[in-house]
């Protein structure tokens, strides 16, 4: 089954999507749903024409194509900027939020685990912190949702912004609002999930089903928790172990790459040996694979 937007429902409102992740596919077709134009930023795009790319999405609700436009700059100002960078783009999106057009503009971070240090730093940048508690696979035009359950979590006052709830109303997701950030926990089961699919190329709820492995992971987990009280965040160390267990069979991780082990194992920042050795052990084994 194809959506198809209908002639006589012409978009009113304009949103910008920053990043080509597989977030940043899935919030386009979301909005678009809503009847909200959508126009893709990508910084990787080297010319200025606009272009319009294709994609399926596939889920348990029904395989859904949809098309959108790619371009480098905006020639309209949007009243939104959904920033959904991928680990290889996040710097030159951030380059791309000097953008004259997007000044002002209330920006929803979704990519604060690669620029939380950066964006803290950029003066007069409006930012709404956001997180995507689900699993995505791009594989070439296909993307693939593979959680029944989704959920996007807002972190701002309860009574901030309801306009942000209305235009991501979805069947395929559930808006929650938390009055305090979340950063510290959701990248840490973002990390762990990632580390120990890259380092033992195998899903997690058979991993776990190993003994030695679990006790092991019961481990990393407290020293994780250490690592990042240390920068000042406190960690439910039972929260985090059920957050890994969710991470879905057949999922892959995007970091599967150089690059993309390196970006990983820099998440957590310097991890001494001696302080933290099964944490240091398994970011070890990933970074070999380098």
């Amino acid at each position: 089954m194809f959506f198809f937007k209908k002639e006589n429902e012409t978009p009113k409102r304009l949103v910008a999507v920053l990043g080509t992740s597989p977030l940043a596919s899935f919030l386009t077709c979301v909005l678009q749903e809503n009847n909200i134009e959508v126009v893709v930023l990508s910084s990787s795009n080297k010319d200025n024409d606009t272009k319009t790319e294709s994609c399926v999405l596939k889920s348990n609700f029904q395989n859904q194509n949809f098309s959108f436009k790619v371009c480098r700059h905006l020639n309209r100002r949007p009243e939104y900027c959904f920033l959904a960078s991928s680990y290889d783009e996040y710097k030159n999106d951030l380059i791309a939020l000097s953008d004259n057009m997007l000044k002002g503009v209330k920006v929803i971070n979704f990519s604060s685990f690669y620029n939380h240090e950066i964006i803290a730093q950029l003066p007069n940048i409006d930012e709404l912190r956001a997180y995507f508690n689900s699993w995505l696979i791009k594989d070439k035009k296909d993307l693939i949702l593979l959680s029944r359950n989704s959920e996007i979590v807002l972190c701002q006052k309860e009574d901030d912004n309801k306009d942000i709830h209305q235009i991501l109303f979805n069947k395929k997701i559930e808006i929650k609002t938390r009055k305090d950030d979340v950063f510290g926990q959701k990248l840490a089961s973002w990390f762990l999930g990632n580390m120990l699919i890259l380092a033992y190329n195998d899903d997690i709820s058979k991993l776990l089903l190993n003994n030695e492995k679990r006790q092991k992971v019961d481990k990393i987990i407290k020293e994780i928790a250490q690592v990042l009280k240390v920068k000042g965040y406190q960690i439910d160390t039972q929260t985090l172990l059920t957050d890994v267990y969710a991470f879905p069979d057949g999922f892959e991780s995007e970091y599967n790459s150089p690059r993309g082990r390196l970006v990983l194992t820099d998440m957590m920042g310097r991890v001494d040996r001696f302080d933290y050795p099964e944490l240091f052990e398994l970011i070890g084994v990933v970074a070999k694979k380098c």
